[in-house]
């Protein structure tokens, strides 16, 4: 009887255990779950990314010529000239010197009431008049008007900037030298303002430094993006970002870089796939990447479910992003 009570005892500790284990296991089990993230087909860019400001191509300080008082303001800023068109007018000081002094004559002669001086006088006054005309400031260039100073009856002299033109605009922005071997003149960019984050412009390298600065001990050379088409909302000074094209490939297929895996073979690689029957690896090769994404060949296709890692139920709350979680 002992025997048979004994064994009993052992059946039911023996039951219990492969139940509570079992439970264990599939509770472990359910607490596991795999990022994942979808194969899918993509633009991937690499690219040198690079920072400066907007600033005119040419850039022309325009001055008074002479030294006299601003009379006439034919141009404002922001308006578009051509070469040779007349900005504002400036009479000169022995102008205005000759004209004030026929203007006194006439003055005089007025008040005397006498016709043979008020003649003489009239005359004097529009011999000078048209011998000491104002003289005219033009352009220089074709342009924009990104600045004017000076108002109609301020004194100007040769040093006085009365306006400042600028041809076209372009973005110019600083790249360090262990990337100024990458970008050659030609090559394509991205433009991006910070006042407009949302407009992306197309441009190309223009000109390229041979002279470097030193920035925070750091050797940069200044670059020059001019756009295939100004944006009108542009304007000099505002902050500018570039990404300079150093490779791209459209529509391809493409997997986040944190799902390839080395293999054990030198050189060789394979992502985990989802599939029905479970988790199979398949071997890849691989192309450009953009330091998120990465062009992947092989036996693979759009839609597949890429496994990137198993993770914990506990371990989800670490903030980590992955697209087509199962």
């Amino acid at each position: 009887m002992k025997k048979i009570i004994a064994i009993i005892i052992i059946l039911v500790i023996a039951v219990g255990g492969y139940f509570y284990f079992s439970k264990n296991k599939n509770e472990d089990a359910k607490k596991t779950k795999l990022m994942t993230a979808k194969v899918e087909k993509k633009d991937i860019e690499v690219v040198i990314k690079a920072s400066g400001s907007i600033t005119p191509f040419t850039r022309v300080e325009v001055k008074s010529t002479v030294t006299g008082r601003i009379t006439e303001l034919f141009k404002d800023e922001g308006d578009v000239v051509k070469e040779g068109d007349i900005l504002a007018t400036v009479s000169a000081e022995d102008r205005n010197i000759i004209i004030d002094a026929a203007k006194a004559n006439m003055r005089d002669a007025l008040a005397n009431n006498d016709k043979d001086m008020i003649a003489e006088a009239k005359a004097a006054l529009e011999i000078a008049e048209k011998a000491y005309k104002p003289v005219s400031i033009t352009a220089p260039i074709d342009g924009e008007i990104i600045n004017r100073a000076g108002q109609i009856g301020q004194n100007a002299n040769l040093s006085s900037v009365m306006f400042v033109l600028a041809d076209r605009l372009t973005a110019v922005v600083n790249v360090d030298e262990v990337d100024i071997g990458k970008i050659k003149n030609g090559m394509k960019a991205h433009i991006n303002l910070e006042s407009f984050p949302d407009s992306i412009v197309e441009g190309r390298v223009v000109k390229i430094s041979r002279e470097g600065n030193i920035v925070s001990d750091v050797v940069q050379y200044e670059i020059m993006v001019e756009p295939e088409k100004v944006p009108e909302k542009w304007a000099s000074g505002m902050t500018a970002n570039v990404d300079f094209i150093l490779a791209s490939k459209k529509d391809v297929l493409a997997a986040p870089l944190s799902s390839i895996k080395e293999g054990r073979k030198e050189g060789s690689k394979y992502v985990n796939v989802k599939t029905d029957e479970g988790i199979k690896k398949f071997n890849v090769t691989t192309g450009i990447d953009d330091g998120k994404f990465v062009e992947i060949n092989g036996d693979i296709l759009p839609g597949d479910v890429l496994v990137i890692t198993e993770i914990k139920e506990k371990e989800q709350t670490k903030g980590m992003f992955m697209r087509g979680r199962h």
